[in-house]
């Protein structure tokens, strides 16, 4: 898997000498439908090449080999949390998926790479989620993006939650000492200003200072839980609520 971001005439012109369809319909020149993902297939392989248009009017390439649809099953999100053991949730995921032969697409992974993230996608993202049975994960928060999608309405989902108290003091520590500081750039400063901040600010202070935003994670995230009935909770690595995404999550194949 691969991304990259450029302007729109110097990563379309990447892409010129690949076939360029949008999901199956062809296309000439530059794609009419502006909003979706502009799609390109390299026909030596099975990698397809996604075009993002984003807020600050650049494309984020990501080139990925998708897998391969499954007929008749919903495909499943799956959300972690910030600071909430989502490392480890993903690996979980790989792993699970192995027995089935599966693998996930982590489409926010492949976009922070490429220096965006999917918020700031201007995209109708339907149309990479199309695929069924395929299991999306890497999502930390719920995007504004999926709310209106057809195939997220009738998708499973899988949501890890954690004491909220757990995830602050790990904030606190991750803010001050383990976090990696990127080697240039602006996002080194703010990286750099968060640790010093953190540094300063005693733990119960900066738990206190956190929480708000904390809470209002937590509560975009607890959406997908109380409001649907095709969501399940993972916390303390057991499937609670439902075990119809742990079924199919498994391929028919779920336990305790």
């Amino acid at each position: 898997m691969t991304v990259g971001k450029g302007t729109k005439s110097t990563v379309s012109g990447r892409l010129s000498a690949l076939a360029p369809r949008l999901l199956g319909r062809t296309a000439t020149g530059r794609l009419a439908a502006e909003n979706k993902p502009r799609k390109s297939t390299n026909s030596s392989d099975t990698t397809s090449t996604f075009l993002f248009p984003t807020k600050d009017g650049s494309d984020v390439g990501v080139t990925t080999d998708l897998p391969e649809p499954i007929p008749n099953r919903p495909a499943t999100f799956v959300f972690g949390i910030i600071k909430g053991a989502s490392t480890l949730l993903n690996r979980m995921l790989d792993v699970v998926l192995r027995e089935t032969g599966r693998r996930p697409v982590y489409l926010p992974n492949l976009l922070r790479r490429g220096s965006s993230n999917i918020e700031d996608s201007q995209a109708d993202l339907d149309s990479v989620f199309e695929y069924s049975g395929v299991v999306y994960g890497g999502f930390r928060s719920f995007p504004e993006i999926l709310r209106n999608s057809p195939t997220f309405a009738t998708s499973n989902r899988i949501v890890m939650v954690r004491d909220p108290r757990d995830i602050l003091v790990s904030l606190d520590f991750s803010h001050a000492y383990s976090h990696t500081v990127p080697e240039s750039g602006v996002a080194r400063q703010r990286a750099e200003d968060m640790r010093q901040r953190a540094l300063r600010t005693g733990i119960d202070d900066y738990a206190v200072e956190n929480a708000k935003s904390v809470r209002t994670h937590l509560l975009n995230l607890g959406e997908l839980l109380f409001r649907q009935d095709n969501a399940c909770a993972l916390r303390r690595f057991h499937l609670r609520k439902t075990r119809a995404c742990q079924d199919d999550l498994l391929g028919g194949r779920g336990g305790n």
